[in-house]
């Protein structure tokens, strides 16, 4: 029920940006891109140019006459498409994320107040906690549908969908244990195949980027709380999923024990 009022569109171009939210990646961080005066920094202005480069490298590809399946929606409904599909992909950039998060929670607060009157408000203990203000949502007097176009606010539709792909991106640490782990494994090694560069450079290693001075498990550790958790939990709660925070607790807890440190999992 969170995403009444989406239509099929919005769906269909999320589920779009999720499949070329990472095309083409060349395995390295924006910041390392920015220093080292790469051309994708240099064609996009050093500004998120990884996102801006997937989209770019994922559109051109859909200007091929056989690749174009956007080509059977109407023109206006195209250009939404394509603009979703755009705003969608920059929201990936994790540097960005103070941004989105602060206007989820107070797209969150104020559908908290829009509560019934009768509606106790003591339950309410802060933006983190949001699982009951889905009453207001349920008995909400607005008639939502789920085709045609959206029946929501505009802008609500993209932060909702940004969420949606943010929370997907960094998703790995809410899936079972073993695909996290996998998950995990390949990504660091990506981190440390871009360190190894450095390295033969002779230039300063970025942090979780050196295969011969990292605590692998702290580190996980800290990404899971500074980065996913502020993410999961209000997503988690707002679309009544818990599973995805049971599973954040269990991955944390298993690079805890790693650790052999008392370290507490995220609650």
């Amino acid at each position: 029920e969170a995403f009444q009022g989406l239509s099929e569109l919005d769906f269909f171009s999320c589920v779009v940006a999720a499949a070329v939210h990472d095309y083409h990646h060349p395995g390295k961080t924006n910041q390392f891109l920015v220093l080292h005066g790469h051309t994708i920094a240099i064609q996009h202005n050093d500004q998120s140019p990884n996102e801006r480069f997937h989209l770019a490298e994922a559109f051109r590809v859909m200007q091929e006459d056989t690749r174009n399946f956007l080509i059977r929606l109407p023109r206006k409904q195209r250009l939404e498409v394509r603009q979703t599909i755009i705003d969608l992909v920059l929201a990936t950039d994790l540097a960005q994320t103070m941004k989105y998060l602060t206007s989820f929670q107070l797209f969150l607060q104020r559908r908290v107040d829009k509560l019934p009157n009768d509606f106790d408000p003591s339950k309410i203990t802060g933006l983190d906690t949001v699982a009951e203000e889905t009453l207001s949502r349920r008995n909400s007097e607005a008639s939502m549908s789920s085709g045609g176009s959206s029946q929501t606010d505009p802008e609500e539709t993209i932060l909702l969908l940004q969420m949606v792909i943010k929370v997907a991106d960094i998703g790995h640490s809410c899936k079972p244990l073993s695909l996290h782990i996998k998950w995990s494994e390949l990504i660091q090694e990506e981190f440390f195949l871009q360190g190894d560069i450095q390295r033969t450079e002779n230039t300063s290693i970025d942090p979780l980027c050196d295969r011969d001075n990292i605590n692998t498990n702290k580190a996980q550790m800290g990404f899971i709380d500074f980065v996913c958790r502020p993410l999961v939990q209000p997503f988690s709660e707002f679309i009544e999923m818990p599973t995805l925070m049971e599973n954040l607790v269990s991955s944390y807890r298993y690079w805890s024990e790693q650790d052999n440190g008392e370290t507490v999992p995220p609650k």
